[in-house]
């Protein structure tokens, strides 16, 4: 359904919020339980899971799920470090084109299968030979691996086209899983709930749109700390009922409460509140295609220009970053010399001097984004405030991926996160290969990506990174963004090991109850 809204009425409402929040909600929930007889934890995301295949364009949902159920040759700690996990260890040789990992022996998946190099050359294989189904593996984070060999059952090479810099942070993005059973399954490995990993949890069951759960993996070959038989990630779009599973004890944590519920909290001392800052970065993707206003330059600016990310985060989100540009701090690419004005003054001059004739435009809201609805109604009457013609319409993650797949959108709205602080994935996806359809092809942006991809040296892949995302900037395309969250988590005291990443990201497969 599309809303509109006007932005002086949001305001005041937010503030109002901000001023002295109610507690009429929590007043009649009584305290949760104790959890010293407590073997299952259950959490709250705010993100369907679209499925459960490990080639799929990651969520925040899935990403989670998959670090739940699977391993990875190289892991990161989520603060840009890599570190051995399948592979114990490797190197390349003097040309940079071959890369040789040695894996870790003795490690089984869940149904008893032994891991192996085989594994490792399966699960990239079937990438590559499906593109079309596997767009974001094979065309992207692996389009300059030529061939995946293995040596001996625990060696393995990686032979790439160019020097590949970013190799190792796009392998651990890559979940392995085991041949022999999804050459003999196929897709029903993953349609029909096998899902065996080698990971610390074995996949349960997932009831669509509902909830996803597992149990503990007693015989996980890093050792098994947690406590907890059963987790339980429970899928739930509306904040309020997030806070009232809090209070109630049907919930046990959460990583995206709204700034305006916080004081629903007040008198629950066993509810733990925290702040985290995060580089997950609030994006609109423009669709710059010939029939598109965003095809004029001069409309993508001055929708741009007419957007006030510092009153966004501190009207309605209580807190966050404005962005400057698409990359945000921490991230190789990022300059703090780029800036992203907020002039709307320019912007009504660069509309009454575009081709722009007040075409109706909807922005598509993922309805996973934290306060995304309240957000855009704001950016839309800001914008319209100058001369758009500009509406929201809320959508599941499934229906932005249709969207994006086809290309038939005006703009949508999601949030965009940087694997081990390295944009490789997301410009080789969303930039170069443009397999979100925008329609937009600069060769000088192209170039300085194609650069930063073939380089070793990360102090010079940073320069030409910093070059594509300035000049990214520069002309609003092909996505502009708003701010970097700053995320609010709630956690049962007594509920420990859960982990909310500086990338936006949370992560629970080391969750366990102090008792």
């Amino acid at each position: 359904m599309k809303k509109t809204f006007t932005f002086i009425a949001l305001l005041m409402f937010c503030m109002a919020l901000f001023a002295g929040g109610s507690n009429e909600q929590s007043s009649d929930i009584p305290a949760s339980v104790s959890l010293s007889d407590k073997s299952e934890v259950t959490v709250a995301v705010t993100q369907n899971l679209v499925s459960l295949d490990v080639g799929t364009t990651p969520s925040g949902a899935s990403l989670a799920v998959f670090d739940m159920i699977y391993d990875y040759l190289v892991d990161s700690d989520h603060n840009g470090n890599l570190m051995p996990q399948l592979a114990t260890s490797w190197e390349v040789s003097e040309d940079n084109l071959t890369w040789t990992f040695h894996l870790r022996e003795g490690v089984k998946f869940h149904n008893g299968e032994d891991f192996t190099s085989d594994d490792v050359v399966f699960t990239f294989e079937r990438m590559q030979e499906n593109p079309s189904k596997y767009p974001l593996y094979s065309a992207n984070n692996f389009s300059l691996i030529v061939s995946v060999d293995a040596i001996d059952d625990y060696t393995v090479t990686f032979t790439t086209s160019e020097p590949f810099g970013a190799l190792l942070t796009s392998l651990s993005g890559m979940a392995i899983i085991p041949a022999d059973t999804v050459r003999e399954l196929g897709d029903a490995f993953f349609t029909e709930g096998y899902c065996y990993g080698t990971g610390p949890w074995k996949f349960e069951e997932w009831i669509d749109g509902q909830y996803i759960s597992f149990t503990r993996n007693d015989e996980y070959w890093a050792g098994q700390t947690s406590n907890v038989d059963r987790l339980v990630m429970r899928f739930i779009t509306e904040s309020s009922s997030i806070v009232a599973g809090l209070i109630s004890g049907t919930i046990d944590a959460t990583g995206r409460v709204p700034s305006d519920m916080l004081s629903q909290f007040d008198g629950h001392p066993e509810i733990i509140l925290d702040t985290v800052d995060t580089s997950q970065i609030l994006i609109i993707g423009l669709q710059c295609g010939d029939y598109s206003p965003f095809h004029d330059e001069n409309v993508r600016k001055a929708f741009s220009y007419a957007i006030d990310r510092q009153l966004l985060c501190d009207a309605i989100m209580g807190g966050g970053k404005a962005s400057n540009s698409i990359m945000s701090e921490g991230t190789l690419g990022y300059d703090a010399n780029v800036k992203m004005p907020y002039d709307p003054e320019l912007a009504k001059q660069l509309l009454s001097e575009s081709d722009y004739n007040g075409e109706p435009i909807t922005l598509y809201v993922n309805t996973a984004v934290v306060q995304g609805e309240e957000i855009m109604l704001a950016v839309c009457d800001m914008v319209n405030s100058v001369g758009f013609n500009c509406n929201i319409q809320m959508v599941e993650q499934a229906y932005i991926n249709e969207v994006r797949v086809s290309g038939d959108y005006d703009a949508y709205v999601v949030t965009a996160s940087f694997t081990g602080g390295d944009p490789y994935g997301y410009l080789n996806q969303r930039v170069l290969s443009d397999s979100h359809h925008h329609n937009y092809a600069d060769p000088e942006i192209n170039d300085y990506i194609t650069l930063s991809n073939r380089e070793t040296d990360q102090t010079q892949r940073n320069e030409y990174l910093k070059s594509a995302v300035g000049l990214m900037s520069e002309h609003c395309a092909p996505q502009i963004a708003l701010f970097c969250y700053e995320y609010n988590t709630a956690i049962r005291d007594g509920v420990e090991g859960i982990e909310y990443s500086p990338e936006g990201l949370y992560y629970f497969d080391d969750v366990y109850i102090d008792k």
